[in-house]
């Protein structure tokens, strides 16, 4: 029996497609940052502490206490765009690998010109 991870999950949907359902439709503020300026507030509170529990805390006192800006949703054609400008340039990166792989391997093939008789 598949298992699930949250009560969002069934077994016939998936983990990103059921809390992106559940998150649609909630009251939620996001906001964007620098992360420079992330990176700075969280030195000037905790130091050079960097651990994924001082990061969180350090985020969410940013949030509480500073009130940033909320960050416009994203319109569905640019997150469309954004998705497929992404894939395209995975696809990229992959071909430009195999293809210096394929270089790689084609030197490695030849012989120099002396030994060739």
């Amino acid at each position: 029996m598949p298992t699930t991870c949250c009560t969002s999950c069934t077994p016939s949907r998936s983990h990103t497609a059921a809390h992106a359902a559940r998150l649609a439709n909630a009251a939620v503020t996001v906001s964007c940052g620098d992360p420079q300026r992330n990176k700075n507030y969280r030195a000037a509170l905790f130091g050079g502490k960097k651990s994924d529990p001082v990061e969180a805390r350090e985020a969410a006192r940013f949030a509480l206490t500073e009130r940033p800006t909320p960050t416009p949703p994203m319109e569905q054609e640019l997150r469309t765009l954004r998705q497929v400008a992404s894939r395209m340039q995975d696809a990229s990166d992959v071909a430009w690998k195999a293809c210096l792989v394929a270089t790689h391997s084609a030197f490695e093939n030849l012989q120099p010109a002396h030994m060739l008789g």
